[in-house]
């Protein structure tokens, strides 16, 4: 993400118990899929759920925000 963003391509971060807010994207064109609001786990090496709380972030979910991006939208979260 870090070196997509370097070189000027557009980025949407997928964050499960990181805190995008924190940690990038940066641009403000550039937007991200999150679940750091509902995660129990910040901060800790695994997660403590039988299902990752990333592993909830649906592919419909990414490429609407693939669409956002692409089109201009942005909107973040």
């Amino acid at each position: 993400m870090q070196l997509a963003a370097a070189v000027g391509t557009p980025v949407v971060g997928v964050f499960g118990p990181t805190n995008p807010v924190r940690n990038g994207p940066w641009n403000d064109a550039d937007t991200w899929v999150s679940r750091f609001d509902d995660c129990e786990c910040h901060h800790k090496r695994s997660c403590r759920r039988d299902t990752p709380c990333i592993d909830t972030i649906t592919v419909e979910q990414v490429a609407d925000a693939v669409d956002r991006r692409l089109g201009g939208g942005g909107g973040r979260g």
